[in-house]
């Protein structure tokens, strides 16, 4: 390979030149095209060219002139950023500016990191920088980007997911609901028609003791019941008592049938426990089960609430995944259409 020579006019002008990145090997020194006076370059075969022009060929690297960061101390940092931006046309600066926000914002997950290290942020960003041309920073903010895209489409994908999945827990769960909202009326047709609490006493003990009334207004006969009751005071936002039982029917309950019930809830137990002197005390009962002749249950309330409580957190989960889909679609966009990336 033929080597090419440089003829400086003037001596002052010899600079330092990057290596170059053409077929053309300089045998003499280096020169910066920024210098004062001509410089030449002789070519294999003879002829000499400018090397101004030689650089807007691309003949030599593009290091020839082009301005760079210089990250040696704030100041400079600052001021030769300013001077690279100025040197570029209004497409170029838009890029040059998105860049910029790009690099500045890698790895930053919040505002907090900004407030509480931003020497270091602005020590990474110095060091991130240093020594490069407006291309570069350019071509570094759109790899920014880019990773940052590739990370938002994984997250789309895993949010996406997770919404679906949320969808599919919910349907389940409102039809669980519709199911025990059915129960509830047709347990209805179980009806209480009355109760009473009292407490019995003998020499030796206080008894409670829970006595109700019913009817079973269902085309099934009966074997058991569940109950939940509340024993409360009329004015008083906390019960003394809520609690849930069950009775054994001894041969059942036909359609139809009425029936008075005396269960004795245990004297040890938290019905032992209540005031023995407030005869202002109520108890309701609600029924949430009831058995057939093959003692599985013809209607169930048992898991309404907590169906109810878990599909009311499923809702919220799902209002927050769609808020963040938004946000990264939202994110995506902006990310897509920045000058950065054009």
């Amino acid at each position: 390979m033929s080597d090419v020579r440089i003829e400086v006019t003037r001596r002052e002008a010899v600079a330092a030149l990057p290596p170059p990145v053409s077929n053309a090997v300089l045998s003499r020194g280096d020169a910066r095209c920024a210098g004062r006076g001509q410089i030449r370059i002789k070519m294999p075969g003879g002829k000499t060219f400018p090397a101004l022009f030689l650089c807007l060929l691309g003949f030599l690297p593009a290091g020839c002139g082009e301005r760079t960061i210089n990250s040696s101390s704030e100041e400079k940092f600052s001021t030769s950023i300013e001077v690279v931006r100025s040197s570029l046309d209004e497409k170029k600066k838009k890029q040059f500016d998105e860049a910029m926000k790009h690099i500045a914002a890698e790895g930053v997950d919040n505002l907090f990191q900004i407030l509480l290290a931003p020497k270091d942020l602005k020590r990474k960003m110095r060091d991130q920088l240093a020594g490069k041309t407006a291309d570069e920073v350019i071509i570094r903010g759109m790899e920014i980007a880019a990773e940052a895209l590739d990370r938002d489409q994984k997250t789309r994908v895993q949010v996406t997911n997770e919404i679906d999945a949320t969808m599919k827990n919910i349907a389940k769960l409102e039809q669980k609901q519709a199911v025990a909202e059915a129960a509830r009326q047709n347990l209805k047709q179980f009806s209480i028609v009355e109760t009473r609490f009292s407490q019995g006493k003998n020499e030796f003990i206080t008894q409670p003791l829970i006595e109700l009334t019913v009817k079973n207004g269902t085309k099934a006969p009966i074997s058991k019941a569940y109950f939940e009751g509340i024993l409360s005071t009329p004015g008083r936002s906390v019960p003394w008592i809520k609690d849930s039982f069950t009775y054994q029917v001894k041969g059942g309950l036909e359609p139809g049938e009425v029936a008075t019930w005396k269960l004795v809830p245990n004297m040890f137990g938290e019905w032992g426990n209540v005031p023995k002197d407030r005869p202002d005390m109520v108890l309701t009962i609600e029924v949430i089960r009831i058995d057939g002749v093959d003692e599985k249950p013809i209607f169930d309330l048992k898991t309404d609430k907590n169906n109810d409580e878990t599909l009311r957190n499923y809702r919220d989960k799902l209002d927050g995944l769609k808020k963040l889909y938004v946000e990264l679609e939202k994110k995506n966009y902006l990310l897509y259409k920045s000058p950065a990336s054009q």
